[in-house]
């Protein structure tokens, strides 16, 4: 039997928002962004110790940005890149939620693992 292909994704993003608040949003961004329910995501304070190789330096440079939360995207039977569109889509609508104000910059990145490379969803 041939393990199933699960989709993984990253976003490093800015929020002036609590980590709990944020949580609180997450609902609603994901039921707007039609979201799939088999799309997992955990949502943390940036800790850049947790990440290594490329990903490793990807974190420490949102961090330099001024990111400091970060989204782990899983989402079984998908690419990677299937889970970084979706994330995007939740990114979107948490920034025109009432965690950010009108106009308010959001230092976000949204990056997957495609051929070996970390590449930068646009």
């Amino acid at each position: 039997m041939v393990d199933e292909p699960v989709g993984r994704a990253y976003a490093f993003f800015s929020c002036s928002a609590s980590l709990n608040k944020i949580l609180s949003e997450v609902p609603k961004a994901r039921f707007e962004a039609r979201t799939p329910p088999t799309l997992e995501i955990t949502l943390q304070e940036l800790d850049i110790t947790k990440y290594s190789g490329d990903l490793s330096t990807i974190a420490k440079k949102m961090k330099e940005y001024g990111a400091n939360y970060s989204i782990e995207g899983l989402f079984p039977g998908k690419k990677n890149e299937d889970c970084a569109n979706e994330i995007a889509d939740i990114m979107n609508m948490l920034y025109t939620s009432e965690l950010y104000t009108q106009g308010e910059p959001m230092i976000r990145e949204i990056t997957c693992e495609i051929d070996g490379t970390y590449m930068f969803r646009e």
